[in-house]
């Protein structure tokens, strides 16, 4: 099935969804899969956290899918808002692909997956994974203060 009959919902469009998780075997590709991604998705796409996975995290999956998708959505009538940053800032970094730093809906924040980008120069910082584990604690307290949040309302 396509996401679009599997998510047929409110105006038969993807706007009810809030997170996307997309797992990708190949993250070669990932320039193609954002190009399919945007045209279902379209201007203020939901948060999304992607990762490469060598095995779909389906267990019935047995088709060797190359993009598995998860989402959460909502049946809410509330509409939800986003933050997409677009362009290279001093305080948050510039989303690399066709999604939201966050999705807000009601009280419920859900925030984009991040590496250590340095927001102002959009590369990775220097220092290994520590450094970078900082820079993206930094990356989620920064978009969390932009949407009136903190990390004191993460749940895990």
């Amino acid at each position: 099935k396509s996401l679009h009959q599997i998510n047929a919902a409110p105006g038969d469009d993807l706007s009810h969804i809030l997170f996307v998780t997309l797992y990708v075997k190949d993250m070669t590709q990932f320039a193609a899969i954002n190009k399919a991604y945007v045209r279902h998705f379209g201007i203020n796409p939901a948060a999304r956290a992607c990762l490469q996975i060598t095995s779909s995290p389906d267990a019935h999956d047995n088709d060797g899918n190359d993009v598995y998708i998860e989402c959460l959505a909502t049946t809410m009538n509330s509409s939800k808002s986003a933050l997409h940053v677009q362009s290279i800032s001093s305080w948050a970094p510039a989303c690399i692909g066709p999604y939201s730093q966050a999705t807000m809906l009601e009280d419920n924040v859900f925030l984009a997956g991040q590496i250590g980008l340095c927001p102002s120069s959009m590369s990775l910082v220097e220092g290994g994974v520590l450094a970078q584990a900082h820079q993206v604690l930094y990356n989620i307290r920064q978009v969390l203060r932009d949407v009136d949040s903190s990390e004191t309302n993460i749940i895990t």
